[in-house]
């Protein structure tokens, strides 16, 4: 009970002060266009509501499983990305450690650092960041999409990409969603024609995870034509067309979504 008061009072502090964020930055003019930041708080909303669900999911899945547990005990729930390593490198980062696997340097700094404001609650704290990642994210994706696709096929993509096996990964306390905000970031500035904030958005998601080297994949696929070919054939496809094939792909690619999870916290 103790950690599920603790948590709750971290993400409390933590949600509050985003708030607090987004607020300012609307009252100094950050945010010009108001109905543009309601519009992405949608999108923001219904992010954390589908992380929300996930982490809900794998909680029930892990007391079913398991043992019983509490919703903000992530290093037991998620034990099968082996957090209870990579929380020490949260709590006491070691330089020459932050290198294993895809992991890099960046992410657990910026974890060390949060963590210990809220009352050293590190975990919860890589949580939170996936979270945050997470709605920059889908309100990237959702820019750039809207302005190649209508508005109902682009929600629908959306849809369709956070259902795909291992989406849930974007939801949990690991470096996965940081990496990917920074590699849409780095998108969106291509998008944009912005040369320098791609390269600088290209180091911080390598600093952030080897996986952040995909994003030099992106830019000659998109000189190359191969990226807006690939959305021409999504607009006419029969999967954004037709409402039913629609329903049938998205209703079996979330129960498997579901059997990964459920493979993964019991032990394949």
């Amino acid at each position: 009970m103790g950690k599920f008061i603790g948590g709750a009072g971290a993400a409390f502090i933590m949600c509050a002060a985003a708030a607090v964020i987004v607020k300012f930055l609307m009252e100094i003019n950050v945010f010009k266009d108001k109905n543009s930041v309601k519009l992405y708080g949608k999108v923001s909303v219904i992010a954390i509501a589908i992380g929300l669900a996930y982490v809900f999911m794998a909680v029930f899945m892990y007391n079913e499983v398991k043992e019983q547990t509490n919703f903000f005990e992530f290093d037991k729930v998620f034990a099968f990305l082996d957090i209870d390593s990579v929380t020490e490198q949260y709590k006491n980062p070691v330089f020459s450690q932050m290198f294993g696997g895809l992991l890099m340097p960046l992410y657990p700094c910026l974890v060390h650092i949060i963590g210990r404001i809220v009352f050293e609650q590190y975990v919860l704290t890589a949580e939170f960041i996936s979270f945050t990642a997470a709605c920059v994210s889908a309100c990237l994706a959702y820019s750039i999409l809207k302005t190649r696709l209508e508005k109902e096929k682009a929600t629908d993509i959306m849809l369709i990409a956070v259902s795909l096996p291992y989406a849930f990964m974007i939801f949990t306390p690991t470096y996965v969603s940081l990496t990917l905000m920074l590699m849409l970031c780095g998108v969106y500035a291509l998008s944009k024609s912005n040369y320098k904030w791609c390269i600088i958005m290209l180091i911080l998601s390598c600093l952030t995870s080897k996986l952040g080297l995909l994003l030099l994949i992106y830019l000659p696929l998109q000189n190359s034509g191969t990226v807006s070919k690939v959305v021409e054939k999504l607009d006419k496809s029969v999967l954004l067309n037709n409402e039913v094939v629609k329903k049938i792909v998205l209703s079996l690619l979330i129960l498997f979504n579901g059997a990964v999870m459920f493979c993964l916290i019991r032990g394949i």
